[in-house]
């Protein structure tokens, strides 16, 4: 009997939550000024950089897991991982895995744009396994991304986040990005 009174009130929350706009933040980091980024390796973890032909399917279920019901991020195809690749991946590191003991947990991805006079650098995902949140291992990754962007010479760091995602809003702002727009879907 239950689960026939709370079915309903579960699709009808679905319902409301889609006639709501969805809001996109991106925040900003100036990264001219900027001193070193540093954050520990968690334990018994190692960063790899992605590898073209070999680390699709790896990634794939890794973004797949990470970011399962995600209205963008989750439920990717093969499809569109490779035209995602084909169309942001700069160089092989511009994607790098988390292993911890052999197995990924965790990646960032970053996305360079080009801007007249300008050469700011994407946190296009930033993702970790779930039963590794909260031990530092989002702000390792947002760290060794931050380092990468400034050796590639980005003066600037972009990152997009949702607006009902707290953790990742609270995360960002303690490395100092600012709330610079904001997008209605």
């Amino acid at each position: 009997m239950i689960i026939i009174i709370i079915m309903p009130m579960i699709d009808e929350v679905n319902k409301l939550s889609q006639l709501l706009p969805r809001r996109i933040f991106r925040y900003q980091l100036d990264l001219v000024n900027k001193v070193a980024y540093t954050a520990h390796l968690p334990e018994a973890c190692e960063l790899v950089a992605f590898q073209r032909s070999r680390d699709e399917d790896m990634l794939l279920k890794l973004n797949n897991e990470i970011f399962f019901g995600h209205p963008d991020q989750g439920a990717w195809t093969t499809g569109k991982l490779l035209i995602q690749l084909n169309e942001s991946l700069r160089s092989e590191s511009d994607i790098q895995v988390l292993l911890h003991q052999g197995n990924p947990i965790a990646y960032f991805w970053l996305k360079h744009h080009q801007l007249m006079g300008a050469a700011p650098c994407e946190i296009y995902v930033l993702g970790v396994l779930e039963q590794f949140r909260r031990n530092g291992v989002g702000a390792f990754l947002v760290s060794e991304a931050l380092t990468n962007m400034q050796e590639f010479g980005c003066d600037r760091a972009w990152v997009y986040t949702d607006e009902t995602n707290l953790k990742a809003r609270n995360l960002y702002e303690s490395f100092g990005f600012l709330l610079d727009f904001i997008e209605e879907l």
